[in-house]
């Protein structure tokens, strides 16, 4: 079984996108935490699970 990597959160909005990098990892791809924040639309309220989609479907 394939260790999974982790990836803290900067501050209490990222855990969304923090979850997010550490599946992106899991299948060997490595995407910036700055650049999912802006896929996802992540603000000072954090990141909405529509937002998490948006970012995903980039991947397809």
């Amino acid at each position: 079984m394939r260790k999974i990597k982790l990836i803290k959160q900067h501050d209490e909005k990222d855990c969304g996108i923090a979850c997010l990098s550490m599946v992106l990892n899991f299948y060997d791809t490595s995407v910036p935490i700055s650049k999912l924040r802006l896929m996802s639309g992540t603000n000072g309220q954090g990141t909405s699970a529509f937002g998490l989609v948006q970012a995903l479907n980039n991947f397809q």
